[in-house]
């Protein structure tokens, strides 16, 4: 199986909750998010900060609400959907 040349600046990843990696989920609990009726979670990397990404807005990647969380100095945002 060959290995994707993925550039981590430029990478938009998404997970569900089950597959979220542990330091997103300490994050979460330490900024007192919550995570009940979330539908996807996603790291969108600063590069696209003044991009308009349609998928990741109402009503795609959360049906009824989207929240942005900032992660870092350098621009990066936690993107999460909830249907509830």
């Amino acid at each position: 199986m060959t290995r994707l040349p993925i550039d981590p600046k430029s990478t938009i990843c998404v997970w569900d909750y089950w597959h979220l990696p542990q330091w997103i989920k300490d994050f979460l609990e330490k900024e007192q998010i919550t995570t009940g009726d979330v539908d996807w979670f996603a790291i969108r990397p600063a590069v696209y900060k003044d991009d308009y990404i349609l998928w990741l807005e109402m009503p795609a990647f959360g049906c009824c609400n989207v929240e942005e969380y900032p992660l870092n100095k350098e621009g990066d945002v936690l993107v999460v959907g909830y249907h509830g």
